[in-house]
C-alpha cells in the first residue's frame, strides 16, 4: 500500500475482511449465528478448504 500500487484493492480487501471478522465476533458473542452467512463466509475466504477443524477440538 505504500508504495501506491493498488491501494483501492488492498483498502478494500482489508475493510471486506475486518468487516467478515466484526460480524463473527458479533454472531459469537450474541450465540446468533446465521448458517447461511457463515456457508457464504466459509466459500469466500477459504485458505484451507482440506483441513479438518475437527483435529483440533
Amino acid at each position: 500500500m505504500r508504495s501506491g500500487t493498488s491501494v483501492d484493492y488492498a483498502m478494500r480487501r482489508i475493510r471486506d475482511h475486518l468487516a467478515r471478522f466484526d460480524y463473527l465476533d458479533a454472531a459469537l458473542a450474541g450465540d446468533c449465528i446465521d448458517e447461511r452467512r457463515l456457508t457464504a463466509l466459509e466459500i469466500m475466504d477459504n485458505p484451507f478448504p482440506d483441513m479438518d477443524p475437527f483435529l483440533y477440538a
